[in-house]
């Protein structure tokens, strides 16, 4: 995701982004400022930014810088330097190094086992190439290797960096843009629809945002998942009730008002229900009913009973019964103090006491009933008799009784016989408790067992006892019957309700309505039980919820149809013209080959190569000839990435294979112009090639058109068990006794090895000087004998001062230059495995080279006849 390639923002793409929910513009920041992938942790932190923002947490996030995407300057070019140390790559010797130097064209050459093919698939995992194949080891090697790394060099701008790839930390992000050929390449552009891999930045950024939409989206999902409904199975038979449809319809919006509503059942429910089930089953519910009507009524006169002596012991008639005999005593206090103080000379204490006045009421009933009729009490008059004594009064006697009579006829008196006379009535209204034995039964139509109905006796008993004793603080009829009250009325109420529930058991309708109202109270029963799990079952759906709304802010839809719309303009459109203007510059116009566009989902707009006019749908692979589908394939290739890659280096591995002269020509002539712009690095084990490179270069000079500046062959050998060593130069390029004097060089090395018995590795080194000392006899009979009139990949004839020394030429040179083409060209191309290539030993190739370069001297020295 590093190295975005800025583009025109001028349709307002950037505040599209910033109008994305906020997680996804983090996301979107994320990208732009990171050089990797996003890994599973920040997968995670972006999941819970998108969760915090479902659900109006607070989080930190953070959006797309101003002009962050506004188009950047793309004159920054990438370059190669060195691709080096390689260790556990093929068979490449960890003291190779491969030079590009940052040059505009550089051409690696080799034969075949020289480490070209090697280093071409090193340089594919180097950059993450699509579609590569598996990066094996030398697998002849008895080495145990666990670690494949190489060094890469390379520029970007006038800055030079150096790191180290391995197959352990992958592709270098740096280099993601480098582009390679191949055949893989070609085949896989010819025979499989391809995403197109060229995408401007906004494209790359939307490609990348739906991946992570993607990868968010399924880690909500899992967590999804993780959230279980505990709740416990639904009573079947209850399904049509309304409380179970309730729970079947909870939602994350279910509140807690409504749980506490629909979970309510209370002792007062659960009565209703068993009556119910009772009345449902009984076997004559009319009978039932009117006895049911006879004990409610029986019950109401026993409620008329108790709320009569409520109502005696309220709080009110207490209070009344409290004052009255307050205000009794605080009279007869007033007239006892009265008459101690009037008899404060009497013989005796007490005069004035309670005790003293129901002897003078009792001697005063006496008196004036039996002694003394008609006479007034007490009868002080001549002659008369004490009625309690019956002595004869005495003058002292006589004043006293006046003194007693004056004192109870007093005020203070009278008023404390008057208000004591108000208390006893008030005393003697209070009922008297009633039979034990009645009571009893009387209680048990309410259901109230003996012994509950005889506790309560007792505190009514006690109470009416407490009230007539004037101990009216002890007297209270919460203790004595309010409990019992609130009893005796809800029964009284289970009885009204037994009776309309039974009125209704009678006829069959009422009966189908009980039945319903006993299945609802049994579900608000079943759902009172389970409040928990509903309580939790509610508290998942809130937390899937906000998952859900989550994984809805992770929808690609947006990003997918945003991408369409600029893939539209920036790929489908461009990619199209651009195949046909690379076909064209290859030489490929005749062919009716175009690429159709379609859409693939998420924003990914593929591409299929189809024959115009073709009849059926028939693949263009398999109508067109092996070099007409390389050139194809390659103009597929470069209009895909061509338009995207800035100034990043191409690299082709072998990219005229199976093409005739023409196409090789034309496909020479792309390359060399694309070096003008970017870095191209060429493999090829094919002199041709090289040499109609250096022949293109060369023309565009003369005739002053754009040339790379740079350019360079490197030429790529295997020295003994050392693969992908590069030389100085090769026999394709020397001149042929400059050639001939480095192959004596490396004879001396393979004498070398034949003298110390080293037979396998003089093998190797032998059958490469053999075979290129046959090259350098082609390239002898090329410049020496035939004076470049002709080269093999050249197509033009130069007779201009050369055609007069062909005239030199003998029979005896031909002779000479034939043997030797006839004996070393079994090292330089396949031969019939009957006929076995015999190795000349180290003399035999040394006098060779020197009768080959004697001849040279002495042609080059030949006049002209």
């Amino acid at each position: 995701m590093s190295n975005f390639v800025s583009v025109s923002v001028s349709d307002g793409f950037e505040e599209w982004l910033n109008q994305q929910p906020r997680w996804l513009q983090t996301a979107a920041a994320f990208l732009l400022t990171q050089d990797s992938a996003p890994s599973e942790q920040d997968i995670e932190t972006l999941s819970n930014l998108c969760i915090s923002e479902a659900s109006n947490q607070p989080a930190s996030f953070a959006t797309v810088p101003t002009g962050r995407l506004t188009p950047k300057d793309k004159s920054l070019r990438l370059r190669l330097r060195t691709l080096a140390n390689p260790q556990g790559i093929n068979a490449l010797s960890p003291e190779s190094a491969l030079p590009f130097d940052g040059l505009d064209l550089v051409v690696i050459y080799g034969p075949n086992g020289s480490g070209k093919s090697g280093y071409a698939r090193l340089l594919k995992h180097v950059v993450g190439t699509r579609g590569r194949s598996p990066l094996l080891p030398n697998v002849f090697s008895t080495h145990s290797i666990t670690t494949q790394q190489a060094e890469v060099e390379f520029n970007v701008g006038q800055t030079t960096q150096r790191q180290t790839w391995s197959t352990a930390t992958g592709p270098l992000p740096d280099l993601a843009s480098v582009q390679v050929f191949d055949t893989e390449t070609a085949t896989r552009y010819l025979t499989q629809t391809q995403e197109a891999s060229y995408e401007p930045q906004r494209l790359r950024l939307l490609s990348a945002l739906i991946d992570i939409c993607d990868r968010v989206r399924e880690r909500i999902g899992k967590m999804i998942a993780s959230h279980v409904s505990r709740l416990p199975a639904l009573p079947g038979h209850l399904d049509a009730t309304a409380p179970i449809v309730w729970v079947k319809n909870l939602t994350h919006k279910t509140g807690q008002e409504e749980i506490e509503r629909y979970c309510q059942f209370d002792d007062v429910a659960r009565t209703q229900l068993d009556s119910i089930k009772e009345v449902l089953a009984q076997p004559d519910p009319e009978n039932e009913l009117r006895a049911t009507l006879q004990r409610r009524q029986r019950l109401k006169r026993t409620m008329s009973l108790v709320e009569s002596f409520n109502e005696a012991l309220s709080d009110e008639n207490l209070a009344k019964l409290r004052e009255a005999d307050l205000l009794a005593r605080s009279a007869r206090e007033a007239a006892t103090v009265a008459a101690d103080r009037i008899f404060s000379d009497a013989s005796l204490e007490g005069i004035g006491s309670s005790t003293w006045r129901a002897l003078w009421q009792a001697a005063e009933r006496y008196s004036t009933s039996e002694a003394y009729p008609e006479k007034d009490f007490p009868n002080i008059g001549e002659g008369a008799l004490c009625v309690l004594c019956q002595q004869p009064l005495s003058g002292t006697a006589s004043d006293r009784l006046k003194a007693f009579r004056t004192f109870v006829a007093g005020e203070l008196h009278a008023n404390a016989e008057k208000l004591e006379a108000q208390a006893a009535a008030l005393r003697a209204a209070l009922p008297d408790p009633p039979d034990l034995t009645s009571w009893i039964a009387l209680l048990a139509d309410a259901d109230v067992s003996e012994a509950e109905a005889v506790e309560h006796h007792r505190r009514l008993a006690t109470s009416l006892a407490h009230a007539k004793a004037c101990a009216v603080e002890q007297a209270t009829a919460k203790t004595a019957v309010v409990d019992l009250l609130s009893k005796l009325a809800r029964a009284f109420e289970d009885y009204a309700r037994r009776s309309s529930d039974l009125q209704l058991a009678v006829e069959e309708q009422g009966r189908e309505a009980l039945a319903r109202r006993a299945a609802d109270l049994e579900a608000r029963e079943w759902l009172f039980r389970n409040r928990l799990a509903i309580e939790a079952e509610v508290a998942r759906l809130k937390a899937v919820s906000v998952l859900e709304l989550a994984q809805r802010r992770a929808s690609t839809q947006g990003l997918t149809k945003k991408k369409n719309e600029l893939a539209d303009i920036e790929i489908a459109n461009g990619y199209r013209e651009r195949f046909i203007r690379e076909l064209g510059a290859l030489g490929g116009s005749r062919l009716k080959v175009q690429p159709s566009p379609k859409k693939a989902g998420k924003g990914k707009v593929t591409f299929t190569l189809r024959l115009e006019n073709a009849e059926g749908l028939a693949a263009a692979h398999t109508v067109l000839s092996e070099g007409e589908c390389r050139v194809v394939a390659l103009a597929t290739f470069l209009a895909d990435v061509s338009d995207g890659a800035g100034r990043s280096p191409f690299v082709f591995d072998d990219p005229i294979s199976s093409l005739d002269q023409d196409f090789e020509e034309r496909v020479v002539e792309r390359l060399v112009e694309m070096s003008n712009d970017r870095q191209v690095i060429v493999f090829t084990h094919r002199l041709s090639l090289v040499t109609l490179i250096e022949d293109s270069i060369r023309r565009r000079r003369i005739n002053h058109l754009p040339a790379p500046a740079t350019n360079r062959t490197v030429h790529l050998t295997r020295i003994g068990d050392r693969v992908g060593m590069v030389t100085d130069a090769t026999i394709s390029t020397s001149r042929p006794e400059k050639a001939l004097n480095k192959l004596k060089t490396r004879l001396a090395s393979a004498r070398k090895l034949h003298t110390a018995g080293n037979i396998e590795e003089y093998f190797i080194l032998a059958k490469s000087i053999c075979s290129d000392f046959r090259i350098i006899v082609e390239r002898t009979i090329e410049i020496e004998l035939l004076n470049e009139v002709i080269l093999r990949f050249r197509r033009s004839v130069q007779t201009m001062g050369r055609l007069a020394s062909l005239s030199k030429i003998s029979a005896a040179d031909c002779q000479l230059l034939d043997d030797m083409m006839t004996r070393y060209s079994v090292f330089e191309h396949s031969q019939p495995d009957e006929l076995p290539s015999q190795l000349p030993d180290p003399d035999q190739l040394g006098a060779d080279i020197d009768r080959l370069l004697g001849w040279i001297s002495s042609y080059g020295k030949r006049p002209v006849g």
